[in-house]
């Protein structure tokens, strides 16, 4: 999630290079159907309750991403790169001292 979002805040710079700008897009989009794909798998250890929040987020994502495709604007990409830094900072595990 964090190697995504890096790659988003970048592409923040490259609007006007729209296949740069979308491969950043699209290679968020493809994590995010990872993880929708492993929920909707049956097998996933998660509680239902975080599944189906993961599974919103999904959603919004995609909707959020086509959206970004469709109007390339550096703030498009604000909401996805928060998204992905607050899963990354969730599933960081602590190290004790």
């Amino acid at each position: 999630f964090t190697q995504a979002a890096v790659k988003l805040d970048q592409a923040k710079l490259l609007t006007h290079d729209y296949d740069a700008f979308s491969n950043a897009v699209k290679s968020n989009q493809r994590l995010w159907t990872v993880v929708q794909a492993d929920i909707l798998e049956g097998n996933n250890q998660l509680n239902k309750d975080l599944q189906q929040k993961l599974l919103d987020l999904s959603v919004f994502v995609d909707e959020h991403s086509l959206k970004a495709l469709a109007h390339p604007r550096a703030n498009q990409l604000d909401p996805l790169i928060e998204i992905n830094k607050n899963i990354a900072n969730g599933l960081r595990i602590p190290v004790d001292p």
